[in-house]
């Protein structure tokens, strides 16, 4: 079939695989069930009688490429034969059963597996298990694990555990924050042939985290994954050319055509940006019922941001009725999959009593978890509550750096609330209006309409 020594001719390749697999050879029936499988419309029932065949003759590759077909019209059928592969020491069949058994709900068999294909030196089931303690699947969470398991994945060429390892590195979040190690690793990734290593590399370029902040190098390396449709690469390019005021018409046709194609090919994000801008009519028309459709879709499809966004529409009403409890519902979702913007949303709602009953105390968790997550909206509004004191201890010089650390972050209401402080004098020295007056502003640059009237009122 290769034409290694002798004349390329796929048809001769063909009659010699089947009659090695009519002598019993299960290595010739696998070949010629690999060779229909390249036709335009294989022959599957084919397929998997020479499949069946080559695995009753003990070819465990065999039995998992059966399992790989028939996994979702014979779920059981599939546990078996990944079981039987396994079992005979074929390692990538011991991580097919373990996601089929995660993909069916059994998370706690799914760490067994992945645990014993690990030990094993699978370094995709040590990713995978990673994944599963990062967000706290089968068990509680613990980030330190799960770092340690990337790491591990890594070190084995796993360049998929790389990137994982470098986005934990990257957040902080139980781990110790590494921007320049997260920046290796996403390098390192993406030039093995990784794609979500280069969307790794457009996101720490557009935050400036181990590099300084460069615009031109996060769309260089979105486009780069997005070129191979890595459709998540194709939706952070698209955020990128239509958030902020000054994004063009032509930048925003583009950028929605960019969330279209993702969320058709499956791409959840893709959904939830497209339904940004029909909910803004940014783009294109203000349509807040197909807005709230496509925040379900993503919702469905496992996006948190989905559900956040869905949750905010249930409360609002927005293209649909009106279900302020189901909206605390998405929130907790969204927060519980480790969204921190989904943690400041589900604080809001629990500091306002909007769909459940008011907990300042509860809230204040809730922004410092969504705080320490990065979300800088969440720090602010701990800030706030910190300032104000309602329902907890007061502590005003916390307000004051939880407001500076939101403004240095590039959140507006951090910095039109660090402005108040400096306005009242809160943040010590007596009032200060001209400092407080260059907050407003930057405020307003931001696009906080609220900073603008501030800014603008006379002195």
């Amino acid at each position: 079939l290769e034409g290694n020594g002798v004349r390329q001719d796929a048809a001769q390749a063909r009659r010699l695989y089947e009659q090695g697999c009519e002598r019993g050879d299960p290595t010739g029936c696998v070949a010629l069930a690999r060779a229909i499988l390249e036709d335009e419309t294989p022959d599957l029932p084919r397929v998997q009688l020479l499949l069946r065949s080559a695995c009753d003759n003990d070819d465990f590759a065999a039995c998992n490429d059966l399992a790989l077909l028939v996994e979702e019209s014979d779920p059981n059928g599939a546990s078996q034969l990944y079981e039987r592969a396994c079992h005979n020491a074929l390692l990538v069949a011991c991580t097919n059963l373990g996601r089929l058994t995660e993909e069916r709900g059994n998370l706690e068999a799914a760490r067994r597996i992945y645990a014993d294909a690990c030990h094993r030196r699978d370094p995709e089931a040590c990713a995978s298990l990673g994944a599963l303690f990062e967000l706290g699947r089968g068990g509680a969470p613990d980030v330190e694990q799960a770092a340690r398991l990337y790491e591990r994945a890594c070190r084995s060429r796993h360049e998929a555990g790389c990137v994982a390892l470098a986005t934990l590195l990257e957040d902080g979040h139980g781990i110790a924050r590494n921007y320049e190690r997260a920046l290796e690793l996403s390098s390192r990734a993406c030039d093995a042939g990784e794609l979500l290593g280069c969307n790794n590399l457009g996101l720490l370029a557009e935050r400036g985290h181990g590099m300084p902040r460069n615009l031109a190098t996060a769309a260089q390396q979105y486009t780069r994954a997005c070129e191979v449709e890595l459709q998540l690469g194709c939706v952070n390019l698209g955020v990128l050319l239509s958030e902020g005021r000054t994004a063009s018409a032509e930048d925003l046709a583009r950028a929605t055509s960019l969330f279209r194609t993702a969320c058709d090919a499956g791409e959840a994000y893709g959904c939830t940006r497209l339904g940004l801008l029909h909910r803004d009519g940014r783009g294109v028309r203000l349509e807040p019922q197909r807005a709230r459709q496509l925040f379900e879709r993503a919702c469905q499809a496992g996006d948190p941001r989905g559900c956040n966004s869905l949750g905010h529409a249930m409360q609002s009403g927005l293209g649909g009725a009106t279900d302020a409890a189901g909206g605390v519902e998405l929130f907790r979702r969204a927060c519980d999959a480790g969204l921190s913007e989904g943690c400041t949303s589900l604080g809001v709602a629990t500091l306002s009593g909007t769909g459940l009953a008011s907990h300042p105390a509860h809230a204040r968790e809730l922004f410092a978890r969504a705080c320490d997550g990065g979300h800088q909206l969440g720090c602010s509004n701990l800030g706030s509550l910190l300032e104000t004191g309602r329902g907890i201890r007061r502590d005003v010089n916390r307000a004051i750096e939880l407001y500076q650390q939101a403004c240095a972050g590039g959140e507006a209401r951090g910095c039109f609330n660090l402005g108040r402080a400096h306005e009242r004098g809160l943040s010590g020295g007596g009032p200060s209006p001209r400092t407080a007056r260059d907050l407003y502003r930057r405020a307003c640059e931001m696009g906080y309409q609220v900073a603008c009237r501030s800014a603008d009122a006379p002195e």
